[in-house]
């Protein structure tokens, strides 16, 4: 890529932070169920993300919900 062109590369993605994630295996005895605490209701926020491959800079942005919109908002934040 030219130092001096006029596009720009970014790298994108999106993800999902949960404040109470899934519990996908642990060991315990068979014939128990194991009770792990977990204070207040699970909320989860999705993160927009882009990193610029000439300039290593990162932009994200935090929305309540995954959708165009929230994608869109993030677009803008990029430009």
């Amino acid at each position: 890529m030219k130092k001096d062109a006029e596009e720009a590369l970014v790298f994108q993605d999106e993800m999902e932070i949960h404040r109470h994630p899934t519990l996908t295996g642990m060991w315990w005895p068979v014939g128990q169920q194991p009770e792990i605490p977990a204070p207040g209701q699970n909320e989860k926020r999705t993160v927009y993300g882009g990193v610029d491959y000439r300039t290593g800079q990162i932009t994200y942005t935090v929305a309540k919900t995954k959708s165009g919109q929230n994608f869109l908002l993030f677009l803008s934040a990029l430009l």
